[in-house]
């Protein structure tokens, strides 16, 4: 199933297929929403069709100038411009400037007719080569269907494409979000990282928080292995926290009280412990 373009594995929900089908779309739509937007977008999606055209033959105010396209949208439609200052033209280009990230290249037509695959290459996430000595279009008729004579259209996923543990996790959360007949029912779901990751503030190389700011900046993540022989860490409920003071006491131990009222049952920090 691909609800929401973010592909989904429900092996580990072998009851997912005996519900109705409305209950599942509902379902795996939701998975694909929740987990697009903890990406910041950056990951699955749905492929776009842009139509690549410089401003002195689409007829519009060039927003860009350089030696290569580079995307503008002029009224919902992707164009592709060089334009600016004595730059002007429709000179031969063998480079194109996507949105990126450039994911994954579906289709390129040229007059209506599919490009061989292999002429063409992706560099750098945005730039679209093409290999077999030829040159990009840089004219077209936008008043035509691409497969027409006369046109040029690339159909693309702006995204990095969903891997099988990101299929897996979709179909984990699609599972979830249909427990009963009534609808969804799930505990919490924050657009962040999760309290049980917190042990990795002292636990681990990198922390959750850094990995999340480093995704959603489009970094490299951060080595994700352990700080000492063993980690454990506990969440403090109601009275627990008054232990504080022992708990500072402790060899290897990192507490964290989050200022709450105190109230039974309501979680009021935690604490990571090191083995060294």
């Amino acid at each position: 199933m691909d609800d929401y373009c973010w592909p989904l594995d429900d092996s580990c929900c072998a009851e997912f297929s005996t519900y109705p089908q409305d209950v599942q779309d509902r379902a795996a739509a939701l998975a694909g929403m929740t987990l697009r937007m903890l990406t910041a977008n950056r990951v699955g999606g749905c492929p776009v069709t842009v139509r690549p055209c410089r401003q002195v033959c689409a007829g519009y105010q060039p927003f860009y100038g350089g030696s290569a396209f580079a995307p503008v949208n002029w009224s919902g439609t992707w164009f592709n411009c060089t334009c600016g200052g004595d730059t002007c033209g429709c000179g031969a280009l063998c480079q194109l400037e996507l949105p990126r990230p450039i994911g994954a290249v579906q289709e390129v037509k040229i007059d209506g007719v599919i490009v061989d695959p292999w002429t063409y290459r992706v560099d750098d996430g945005r730039w679209l080569i093409r290999l077999n000595g030829e040159c990009w279009p840089d004219c077209q008729d936008l008043s035509l269907a691409d497969t027409e004579v006369g046109t040029f259209s690339v159909t693309y996923l702006n995204a990095i494409p969903v891997d099988s543990l990101g299929q897996y996790a979709g179909g984990v959360l699609a599972c979830e979000f249909f427990a009963t007949a009534d609808g969804p029912v799930f505990n919490e779901m924050a657009p962040r990282v999760h309290n049980s990751g917190h042990w990795t503030i002292e636990g681990a190389v990198t922390s959750q928080f850094e990995n999340h700011i480093r995704a959603i900046c489009g970094l490299p993540l951060g080595d994700t292995g352990l700080t000492a022989p063993a980690v454990a860490m506990d969440n403090l409920i109601g009275e627990q926290a008054d232990a504080w003071h022992a708990i500072l006491a402790e060899p290897g131990a990192h507490l964290h009280l989050y200022g709450k009222e105190m109230r039974p049952g309501r979680k009021m920090g935690h604490v990571t412990r090191l083995a060294r």
